[in-house]
């Protein structure tokens, strides 16, 4: 068992207990009909949610689905969407029925160790539990919010593509992917402290539940299809299977599900001002913190190609997935390394344009000895300053005896365009655009390699100089 599924055990377990010491404490002075009715209620909802997300209501063979949790029965999408909205509604009729018998019986119960002593103990775990979970989760959102909005355009262009009707409205979300990302990875940091605070309750407890169903729908829909296979929740930092994005979810959902209930009683901590203040500073820290990653690069790296990553090794040595961690490169020995349906492009009279199955990018190895790699993404979409200084650096590298390979996935033609307009002189490996997006978060960006390990990482904002680069490298 994994630690992240030992987390979530401990949570469901914690959730599970809050709901209980609730419906002990709590509903103490409830008519036991109404008691009964809340309970059903919401483990009702909790069950159709439950069997719509995973289609095991639509299977003829519900029995051998019980016994063989492996087993893939994916059903009518529509009806396991049914389902799962009747259990959306269930629990959300549950919560605001036991609001109203509150306020008809006039029971007033305040959320304190002397009225509800172990009710009071466990809703303050689990809003401990939320709040770290979401401090997490916002911060590598924060972090990398650009790998985030990668993942918002797949699930838009995904999206587009399983619903026609719909391909011009989730297509418009598209270029806001970027924006999107980083009000999100703010907003869940924000609502982390003010979870933990206590700040405005009322409030922070709606739009949470809100966001939990917003994320709960995507992930939901990623168990049922595969068409997504990580959620980016957690970033490059930690990946998760659909199953296990979905599961985390509805284990929050259980969490959240007393603390919601209990909102209004639930009074600031320190005192109302601090937490307010509290709340405004992790606001504009966070809002500056990935607005800066975003301009110079992620302060932690969690990707493959993170600095110190030796390329021989990370590209050749396989994961128990059975695929190396820097996926989509091929290396073949100390001499050369050869990639598959690439074309190389040069502005020199050394280095022939060449097409073919397999080839060598340049005279010299890439993993040998000192080399710049300059990465540009689509070179149609890059900064027309910053391809220039690329250039310029490339030229004055060269002449230091430091190679220098552009990496790029722009189309043949587009770079016989460009390469003349912007004066690049280095030769350029076609790669998989997603891959050139992970190893740096830059348009265009550098990687400093010796020896096929990075040693720096850069920004276009932050072009080094030929004496920083020699630094690096000892020279």
């Amino acid at each position: 068992m994994t630690n992240y599924q030992i987390i979530g055990l401990l949570g469901l377990g914690l959730g599970i207990a809050t709901g209980a010491a609730l419906f002990m404490e709590y509903f103490r002075l409830f008519p036991l009909r109404q008691k009964l009715l809340y309970a059903a209620g919401v483990l009702m909802g909790l069950f159709f949610l439950w069997m719509g997300t995973t289609g095991v209501i639509n299977s003829p063979k519900i029995l051998e689905a019980y016994v063989n949790t492996d087993a893939a029965f994916p059903g009518n999408l529509g009806l396991q969407f049914l389902w799962s909205l009747t259990g959306g509604v269930l629990i959300f009729l549950s919560v605001k029925l036991a609001d109203k018998a509150q306020k008809k019986l006039g029971v007033s119960q305040s959320l304190s160790w002397e009225s509800l002593p172990v009710s009071h103990v466990f809703v303050w775990l689990v809003r401990i539990y939320i709040g770290l979970l979401f401090l997490y989760s916002g911060f590598v959102k924060a972090n990398d919010y650009i790998g985030f909005a990668y993942k918002l355009e797949e699930y838009f262009l995904v999206f587009g593509s399983h619903f026609p009707a719909f391909k011009g409205f989730f297509g418009f979300f598209v270029p806001f992917a970027e924006p999107m990302a980083w009000f999100i990875s703010v907003f869940e940091l924000v609502l982390a402290v003010a979870i933990l605070t206590g700040f405005m309750m009322n409030l922070t407890a709606w739009l949470t539940l809100l966001m939990m169903i917003f994320f709960t729908a995507l992930t939901a829909y990623s168990h049922l299809t595969g068409a997504v296979t990580d959620c980016g929740c957690f970033g490059d930092a930690l990946k998760i299977e659909p199953w296990e994005s979905f599961t985390k979810d509805v284990i929050l959902m259980v969490m959240l599900i007393p603390v919601f209930l209990v909102r209004k009683t639930i009074s600031a901590f320190p005192s109302s001002r601090l937490a307010g203040i509290l709340t405004a500073v992790v606001l504009v820290f966070s809002g500056v913190y990935s607005w800066y990653c975003h301009e110079n690069l992620p302060v932690v790296d969690y990707r493959a190609y993170k600095i110190g990553v030796d390329l021989k090794v990370c590209t050749t040595a396989m994961t128990a997935d059975g695929y190396p961690k820097c996926k989509d490169w091929s290396f073949a020995d100390e001499e050369l390394l050869l990639i598959d349906t690439y074309r190389l492009l040069a502005q020199t009279d050394s280095v022939r344009i060449t097409t073919g199955k397999a080839y060598a990018i340049t005279p010299e190895p890439l993993f040998s000895g000192p080399r710049m790699m300059i990465v540009i993404q689509n070179v149609n979409q890059a900064d027309p300053g910053a391809m220039r200084e690329s250039g310029e650096l490339s030229l004055a590298l060269e002449n230091a005896g430091i190679g220098v390979t552009g990496a790029t996935a722009t189309g043949y033609s587009d770079m016989e365009k460009w390469i003349p307009e912007y004066q690049l002189t280095y030769p350029f490996i076609f790669m998989d655009e997603t891959v050139l997006k992970t190893i740096v978060r830059s348009h265009p960006g550098y990687v400093l390699m010796k020896d096929g390990i990075i040693l720096k990482k850069w920004h276009h904002n932050n072009i080094p100089s030929l004496q920083e680069i020699q630094g690096l490298l000892g020279q």
